[in-house]
């Protein structure tokens, strides 16, 4: 948190042999009082891929998805926009992100994760 001041609080998670353990250090926002709880909400970034990742191939390896099924099996309700040049997107376009869906990072997590970027692209270059 010291290298990033935009980041003021980090929460870690532990799970082992059965026992769940939560820790949260820091501040919410910046001279206030807020401190992370286990109901707080963070956004995961590409963390998220990993998970991802290994729930959909379990669920493949059970038989349950394919990599080419058509995402709106599995939507409630009709997404008739949901292809792109009349080919639906599937399991494995969301997968690889390349569902042509938009992207989205909030402006402030924008500028953040580029300044992470550089000073690690920075790093590696000295």
């Amino acid at each position: 948190m010291l290298a990033y001041p935009e980041i003021c609080s980090v929460s870690v998670g532990f799970y082992n042999k059965g026992e769940k353990s939560t820790h949260h250090f820091g501040k919410l926002t910046k001279g206030k009082n807020n401190t992370a709880t286990n109901s707080t909400i963070f956004e995961l970034g590409s963390v998220s891929k990993m998970f991802t990742g290994t729930l959909v191939a379990k669920v493949i390896l059970e038989g349950k998805i394919n990599l080419e099924d058509d995402i709106r099996n599995y939507l409630p309700g009709k997404y008739e926009n949901l292809a792109f040049e009349g080919i639906p997107i599937q399991i494995k376009h969301l997968l690889t992100h390349s569902s042509r869906l938009p992207h989205f990072v909030s402006p402030k997590w924008e500028k953040i994760l580029k300044n992470v970027v550089m000073i690690h692209q920075n790093s590696f270059m000295s």
